[in-house]
């Protein structure tokens, strides 16, 4: 009698595409069922200060594996670990300051454009965690845009649109920004602009027509290279953010006037 073939068993190598800082909780809930992050390093602790710069490293760490263990789930359809991955990133956010929870998860919002219902989510948890911070006045806007002239531009649009919601229920006022505004010389064409004259603000080299319009404060007076502020009293609050930085040109009667950039202005 000829003995059975032994059965072989051929190799099969699986490609993942994942963040390396969520690698080993997504291989260990696959194995295990659990949740489990990597053990961190960090500077030996010396003093108290020292002790919050550590906890604060290590909550952002543990904020940020999350995050891309949220995002790996999702991709790869793992609903139990979405579900673990989630309530981590509550956890951590509440320890952490409302700048570093934008800046984890500007990460991965990008990645899960494709992936309405966790898009969905992200932009739910982030903007119940924006409105505690404006509520709490933790955070300005100033510091929001700081923040997010680095970030893709439909994140940029997650912030504002919760801003200006805040804003609109909250105070029902409009905000106001500043334009430092450079006079031309007059041999550029450029000319004194008096008190209280109302200018048309253009975007950028394609003298686009920006949803903004300028208010000169009142006892000042424009000379030809002298620098001041204007008040800028937004008309459209949703697009705002894409012209801060902006230069911009002052124009009448079709005459450039002055060269400015838009700036933020403090309440």
């Amino acid at each position: 009698m000829n003995p059975m073939p032994t059965p072989t068993i051929a190799a099969c190598r699986v490609s993942l595409t994942i963040e390396p800082r969520a690698a080993h909780t997504f291989i260990h809930y696959l194995s295990t069922g659990q949740y489990e992050t990597l053990y961190s390093v960090f500077p030996a602790i010396k003093n108290a200060a020292d002790a919050t710069e550590t906890l604060r490293a290590r909550d952002i760490e543990e904020l940020t594996r999350a995050a891309h263990t949220y995002a790996a789930a999702v991709l790869y359809e793992v609903p139990g670990l979405q579900e673990l991955a989630r309530g981590f990133l509550g956890l951590f956010t509440e320890r952490l300051p409302t700048e570093d929870i934008l800046k984890v998860t500007r990460e991965i919002y990008d990645s899960l454009r494709d992936m309405e219902l966790a898009r969905t989510w992200l932009e739910a948890f982030v903007g119940g965690c924006l409105e505690v911070a404006f509520s709490d006045g933790e955070v300005s806007l100033r510091q929001i845009i700081r923040i997010e002239r680095k970030s893709i531009k439909p994140f940029v649009g997650l912030v504002s649109r919760r801003y200006w919601k805040f804003e609109e229920e909250g105070t029902g006022r409009d905000s106001m920004f500043r334009a430092e505004t450079f006079v031309l010389p007059e041999d550029e064409g450029g000319a004194p602009i008096a008190d209280g004259d109302r200018r048309t603000i253009t975007d950028g080299p394609n003298d686009v027509e920006a949803s903004l319009s300028a208010f000169y404060i009142p006892g000042t007076t424009f000379s030809p290279g002298e620098v001041m502020t204007m008040s800028v009293k937004i008309d459209q609050h949703l697009k705002y953010l894409q012209y801060l930085g902006s230069r911009f040109a002052v124009k009448q009667d079709g005459k450039l006037m002055a060269l400015g950039i838009v700036r933020v202005w403090g309440r």
